[in-house]
This record gives C-alpha cells, sequence and structure tokens, in this order.
C-alpha cells in the first residue's frame, strides 16, 4: 500500500484549488467562453457550472497542471455542455449584440514584444476583419468553425457538442471557409 509522507501530503495540500485561487481565472474563462458561445449569459452560466464543478471536485485536483489549465479543461466541458441544450432546445444563436461586443474587444491576444508596430496593427486589423467575417456567418457555421478551427475541439468533438454528422461537419466548415473567403477578399485587396 502506498503512504504519503508527511512532506508529499503538505505539498498536495498546498497545491489544493482555493475560492480565491480559482476566482482569479474569472475573467480568462468567462472570455474563453463568450468567444466560443457568443452569448453572455451563455458564457456566464457555463463559467459558473465550471466553479461550482471545480468546487465539488477540488479533491480530485492532482496539482499535475496549473489550475488554469484544470479550470479550462472543466470549462471545454461546460461549454460542450451548453451548446449540446441550445441545440437540443432549437434555440437560434443570435449574433453578438453591441454590449457583447464590448467583451470582445477586452480579449487579452498574446503578442511577442519586440513587434514591428505595422505588423502588429495589421494583425489587430485582420482579427477584427476576421471576428466580423464570422459573425456575418449563419450560426451554425459559425460555431462549428470556431470551436474546429480557433478553440482547437476535435471534429469528434466538434461533432458531439453541436449533434451533427462527421460529414455534416467537413460541409459546415467547408461552407464556412469560403464564405470566410469571399467576405475578406475585400479586406486583403486593399491591404494589397
Amino acid at each position: 500500500m502506498f503512504n504519503l509522507t508527511s512532506t508529499q501530503l503538505l505539498e498536495k495540500q498546498q497545491t489544493a484549488p482555493s475560492v480565491e485561487g480559482i476566482e482569479q481565472h474569472h475573467r480568462y474563462l468567462f472570455n474563453s467562453a463568450l468567444g466560443r458561445l457568443r452569448s453572455r449569459e451563455a458564457a456566464e452560466d457555463a463559467v459558473q457550472d465550471s466553479f461550482l464543478a471545480a468546487f465539488a471536485g477540488a479533491k480530485r485536483f492532482a496539482g499535475n497542471a496549473s489550475q488554469r489549465t484544470w479550470l479550462t479543461g472543466i470549462l471545454k466541458h461546460k461549454v460542450c455542455d451548453q451548446l449540446r441544450r441550445m441545440c437540443r432546445d432549437h434555440a437560434v444563436f443570435e449574433s453578438t449584440s453591441p454590449t457583447d461586443r464590448d467583451e470582445f474587444e477586452n480579449f487579452e491576444f498574446a503578442s511577442p514584444r519586440n513587434i514591428d508596430p505595422g505588423v502588429e496593427l495589421e494583425r489587430k486589423e485582420l482579427r477584427a476583419a476576421i471576428e466580423h467575417a464570422i459573425t456575418k456567418l449563419p450560426s451554425r457555421l459559425a460555431k462549428a468553425f470556431s470551436l474546429y478551427e480557433c478553440d482547437d475541439y476535435s471534429g469528434r468533438e466538434v461533432c458531439d457538442a453541436l449533434d451533427i454528422s462527421e460529414n455534416n461537419l467537413w460541409i459546415m466548415l467547408h461552407r464556412a471557409r469560403k464564405q470566410l473567403r469571399e467576405e475578406l477578399s475585400s479586406w486583403y485587396a486593399a491591404a494589397a
């Protein structure tokens, strides 16, 4: 039988997540959920469900990953649950409202420090053009594209979240890319 030494037990207790430790990741988790769900209320629900699951499963947190990584994993499952619920109820995904758009502008995108300001400006403009183009996609195409391309969900995970077949997913991704290419062609022409 394996017994923990007092030092190992103390280290394990120190890695157990605290309320303050978990809540410090609220903004990051909210922005992540908002980018996937495109609804402020649904994103807040997913974050709250994630916190409840984290508090309930705090004893199972082994400390093998950072708290943010652990919470992001929980959030990923809660977002899938939200998407399943929304699709099951045949809810119509609404495009981003002006109040939600403010949340998108508060995203914190990581960027290298010693980068040319002109290149950084062009990246910001491209990012804004892509976000705008995604809002013009039909809601199911936007969800499939965002989950697969932006959030790095696997094809199987997207299919499970949206309750669609793999063939349907690939067709939806093809259509989304085609529409985005058409929508962004004017941006590329202006940038050239």
